[in-house]
């Protein structure tokens, strides 16, 4: 039997009607709706019971005090202005307060809970820089951070509770203390109390108390006006080695309880445990959506299910695992209103915000912020036509920042979008007028959509009149930073509740939630340390030592009640699921929890009625988790095929991966057109390249030779040549400062170097320039059928040397491959399939050749080579085999025989298009998504 459901049959068996008199209270509001739910349950069909009062352990400690307790960001704007007041040094702007007032607030709790002797712990504090049991690395950085400000922390306490006293306002630890330490006074002479015809208070399911509570319980037990009830088992209780365990023992010695109920024996019983490996945090999901569709076919009852999250992040890969036939689920966690799309828009203008301050506001707005804030899934749907037109206009007028005339193209209310907020004010009146203006927008013209964003936009908009409000009343304006800092945090530890019958359907819960509940069918996601148990950090201003001899809690309590909820969960279930991860990924924590090992140790010795299974499941997506993706050659396509005209980079493309090429050039996918904000690589090759054009574009074609002169005279125009090219490429941005200079100054210095290396050649005329070669005819056979195709290329240069060679020069911005062929009868095997991939740079190279010999151009003997772009000091590389640089003709003739096996491969309907198998060519493919290989794990 559930605890709950013997607490309320034990009461209503005995005193029926009666049970009114008794004051009900419980470790959380939901155990007290599970009570009310077994009482309605047990009472006898047709009878009328009196609910009983009902009560969560904070609910009912409230009410014995008159002061109301306000809500942490009211708290901290309070201690805030006594902090400026008394503090004499330390952090004075509010931003820089604002993590160290959290922290106070929640150490002044603590201090209040646990009834501590605060004359002691401050005089403590200032004395701990004399503990011999630390080492001076650890003096040096407690000093740094604390002990000056630990002088004041008195102060601070004394006044800061003086002030909400005056305001008749608490923290929840000041108002334990108040009500611990009148307890005698306040149950004698509060008629609200127990003239209320409460026979007694009945606690319920208590574990860890605080020195607050523990008075409180203590001296209602002695005056026999309470009763207490555990939920515990012999399992823990008796084993002084159990840490679960170990505040129910404590508990005994002091509330001096001889005879206590319940401690039962329910963890021997038979009960199936599963423990289940995973390999990530996600795959933890998917396992659980397998387990319940399998507990949905047995045909349990959803409302015996429950699912525990002890890392609450895995809240929504939990839901979206849930097999459709699970109907109703009741979440207890409450959605996290930071990832709800309001605060990504929000967070996405403070960005924007920020940056134009930063930057400078007669910049302008940085054209990436305004594009996200535009493609926003709430502002798209305002103007998708006008927004569309104004993208791409930032992307043809390559605009890097928007200045007011841009802004001014865009209709309203999208152009109210960008206005400058310089301080917080400005900028919560902003986001409030947003939020009305995106609900009359939905309101008016799409009601019956976005229901649930009407939600968080309500949530948002109250959360954010509060805060205006505090700051308000507190005289603080902050900057867009502080601002930012601190909205973020608040929006952290808040949550929309989840509408709905709390009690009916799959239970999905945090660990701190299920006190006194108990089911069936029980998983448990996240068994790993450092979740399950929680781990050892604590925010705090007083050291674990300070914390452990003033009787505070510390890591070591944390471990021990996380104990106790584990175990006390198993004792009640019947059916146990325990799911961890194996593999650390980044900062995320991999070692199974320690209770699992006790569970496979030392549990499965104990209970033999225990069947416990584990097993570790792979998930590997990278090893055969991936499909094969494979297109058949129509005839359509080998039409299509026919018709192309084909480049050395198609035919390389094709070479690397076949299913890339298909996408390119039949599909004809395209990557997204991007806005240069600085040269990259890219960039800088189409700027040299052109730059080059215009320098050497008067000594093409010339019978003389270039002379030292000439090259002088050349570089005496880089400057101007250079800086006017620039311009044509970038369109827009400050050329005079920041990156672009940068970009300018690393440029300019490679064309004086590649000048000053062009006078240490020989003797050399240029015969062409940026030559473009198109509609050479190329013909090949298939299976008996005679092909038709077109080859083009674009020839960087071609020089004629003083030994009347010639050569042919590439410019590469990117990385150069291997030059280096090895020897002339492994030609063909060099230059064919993957090998041709290796050596990119030879086979373009050869190719512009084969194109120069069907013109008719350049015959006999020839050099090729490489000017890298990428490395500033480089001389011209020229490609070799056995060793010489000096290329013969015949070579020309077999690389055709390489092209027409290419272009065999190409055009037979037996070989599919299909993804490559050399998987380091996915690496920057813009198409990684499509064939599922953009994970990290395919190039690690």
């Amino acid at each position: 039997m559930a605890f709950l459901e013997r607490i309320a049959g034990r009461f209503l068996e005995e005193y029926g009607n009666d049970i009114h008199k008794f004051a009900f209270v419980f470790p959380t509001r939901r155990a007290r709706l599970y009570f009310l739910k077994h009482l309605q349950k047990r009472k006898s069909p047709g009878t009328a019971v009196w609910a009983p009062p009902a009560f969560s352990i904070n609910d009912f400690i409230a009410q014995l005090s008159k002061l109301a307790i306000a809500d942490q960001l009211e708290l901290i704007f309070e201690l805030y202005a006594v902090y400026q007041e008394h503090i004499r040094s330390y952090p004075k702007k509010f931003e820089d307060f604002y993590p160290w007032g959290k922290m106070i607030v929640s150490d002044f709790d603590d201090i209040d809970k646990y009834l501590i002797d605060t004359d002691k712990l401050f005089t403590t504090l200032k004395e701990f820089k004399a503990a011999e049991d630390i080492t001076k690395a650890e003096k040096a950085e407690i000093y740094n951070r604390y002990t000056g400000f630990w002088e004041d922390l008195g102060t601070l306490y004394e006044t800061f509770k003086g002030l909400l006293v005056e305001k008749n306002k608490a923290y929840e630890g000041m108002v334990y203390r108040e009500v611990a330490e009148n307890i005698e006074t306040i149950v004698t002479a509060d008629q609200d109390i127990l003239a209320r015809r409460w026979d007694k208070v009945i606690f319920c399911g208590f574990n860890a108390l605080t020195k607050a509570e523990e008075t409180i319980f203590r001296h209602l037990l002695e005056i026999e006006k309470a009763e207490i009830y555990w939920d515990m088992d012999r399992y823990f209780v008796e084993d002084r080695n159990q840490e679960a365990g170990h505040f129910f023992r404590q508990n005994l010695d002091n509330l001096r309880i001889k005879e206590p109920r319940w401690v039962e024996d329910r963890l021997w019983e038979p009960k199936t445990i599963n423990i289940i490996g995973v390999q990530s945090k996600v795959s933890q999901a998917k396992v659980l959506g397998i387990k319940l569709w399998e507990l949905h076919e047995a045909g349990a009852d959803p409302e015996n299910v429950a699912v525990v999250l002890p890392d609450e992040t895995l809240l929504f890969p939990a839901l979206n695992s849930l097999p459709e036939a699970v109907e109703e689920v009741n979440v207890t966690i409450g959605y996290p209103l930071q990832q709800t799309p309001v605060f990504s828009l929000f967070d996405s203008i403070m960005e924007m915000q920020l940056k134009v301050l930063e930057e400078g506001i007669s910049q302008g707005f940085y054209y990436k912020d305004i594009q996200q804030v535009l493609n926003h899934p709430y502002i798209m749907p305002l103007g998708p036509e006008e927004i569309a037109k104004f993208t791409a206009y930032i992307k043809s007028e390559n605009i890097i920042y928007l200045k007011p005339e841009h802004m001014a193209l865009l209709p309203e209310p999208l152009g109210n979008l960008f206005r400058v907020c310089r301080d917080s004010q400005q900028l919560m009146d902003f986001f409030l007028e947003l939020v009305d203006a995106v609900r009359a927008f939905y309101r008016d013209n799409k009601p019956d959509l976005f229901s649930v964003d009407y939600e968080y936009m309500y949530h948002f908009y109250t959360l954010m009149s509060r805060l205006k409000d505090s700051l308000k009343a507190a005289g603080l304006v902050m900057g867009i930073h502080t601002f930012r800092q601190l909205f973020t945090d608040i929006v952290k530890i808040n949550r929309i509740p989840f509408t709905g019958e709390p009690l009916v359907g799959l239970q999905i819960m945090g660990v701190l939630e299920t006190q006194t509940l108990d089911f069936n069918h029980l998983f448990v996601l996240s068994v790993n340390e450092g979740h399950l148990p929680p781990g050892k950090s604590q925010q705090s201003f007083i050291p674990f030592d300070v914390r452990s001899i003033m009787g505070m809690p510390t890591y070591k309590d944390r471990d021990a009640i996380a104990a106790y909820h584990f175990y006390r969960l198993l004792k009640n279930s019947k059916d146990i699921t325990l799911i961890y991860v194996t593999e650390a990924r980044g900062i995320e924590k991999s070692e199974k929890s320690r209770f699992i090992d006790q569970i496979l140790i030392e549990f499965a010795e104990k209970n033999k009625n225990a069947r416990i299974h584990h097993q570790v499941i792979d998930f590997s997506f990278a090893s055969g988790g991936v499909k094969d993706i494979t297109i058949e050659k129509s005839e359509e396509i080998i039409h299509l095929l026919s018709q192309k005209t084909y480049s050395a980079s198609s035919l390389l493309n094709y070479l690397s991966c076949s299913l890339k090429f298909y996408f390119t050039y039949i599909l004809k996918l395209q990557e997204e057109e991007e806005v240069y904000e600085s040269p990259d690589y890219r960039l800088v090759g189409n700027i040299i390249h052109d730059t080059l054009l215009k320098l050497y574009q008067p000594y093409c074609g010339n019978n003389e030779p270039i002379s030292l002169k000439d090259i002088e005279n050349i570089k005496r125009q880089i400057e101007e040549t250079l800086k006017n090219t620039y311009k044509e490429e970038l369109k827009t941005g400050d050329m005079d400062t920041g990156r672009n200079l940068i970009a300018f100054e690393v440029m300019k210095r490679f064309l004086n170097n590649f000048f000053d290396k062009e006078k240490q050649r020989e003797e050399f005329r240029i015969l062409m320039l940026e030559e473009k070669i198109e509609n050479i005819p190329f013909s090949f056979s298939l299976n008996g059928q005679k092909y038709s195709i077109r080859l083009e290329g674009t020839v960087d240069r071609v020089d004629r040397t003083g030994d009347n060679a010639f050569c042919i020069i590439d410019y590469k911005t990117g990385k150069v491959d291997s030059l280096r062929l090895k020897s002339v009868e492994d030609f063909e095997e060099q230059l064919s399939g993957q090998e041709a991939v290796k050596r990119k740079a030879v086979f373009q190279l050869f190719f512009y050749r084969y194109l120069l010999k069907r013109m008719g151009k350049h015959e006999g003997d020839f050099q090729m080579g490489i000017y890298p772009f990428k490395k500033l000091y480089d001389d011209l590389r020229f490609v070799t085999i056995d060793k010489s640089d000096i290329i013969p003709e015949g070579l020309v003739e077999r690389f055709e025989e390489i092209l027409q096996g290419i272009f065999q491969e190409l055009f037979d309907v037996g070989k599919p298009f299909a993804q490559t198998k050399e998987e380091k060519n996915c690496q920057y493919c813009p198409y990684q998504n499509i064939c599922n290989r953009e994970s990290s794990e395919y190039f690690s």
